[in-house]
């Protein structure tokens, strides 16, 4: 792989990490609307990152050889994350109706910049 090609996946990367941010920020104020979303959203992200760090089975799990794979796994858990934090409660079912409307937004997404085709 050339330094380029290189360069422009992690731009694409960067790009994609970004939307799926978006996408979850908006997400979670729709299910939130009289709640600054963000804060908790950032919270959850930086306890992601640091488990992603410290926790080698987490990691593995979580690791694709596909990167955009892995950014989606850890962006679905950073949403989980944040719902849990901001409701205060760890209710599996509302957690996995999250997430399964965040996998279809998300979904849409890769779909309208081509990097999914059904």
């Amino acid at each position: 792989m050339s330094s380029s090609s290189s360069k422009f996946d992690r731009l694409n990367l960067l790009e994609v990490k970004a939307s799926l941010e978006s996408l979850a920020l908006d997400l979670l104020r729709g299910r939130f609307p009289n709640v600054d979303v963000e804060p908790y959203y950032r919270l959850s992200e930086a306890y992601i990152d640091e488990t992603v760090r410290r926790d080698k089975w987490y990691k593995q799990r979580m690791r694709s050889d596909n990167s955009l794979e892995t950014l989606i796994l850890l962006s679905m858990d950073t949403v989980a994350s944040a719902y849990v934090l901001i409701s205060g409660k760890r209710d599996e079912g509302k957690v996995n109706g999250l997430l399964k409307d965040y996998e279809t937004i998300v979904g849409g997404y890769l779909e309208r910049i081509g990097l999914l085709a059904y």
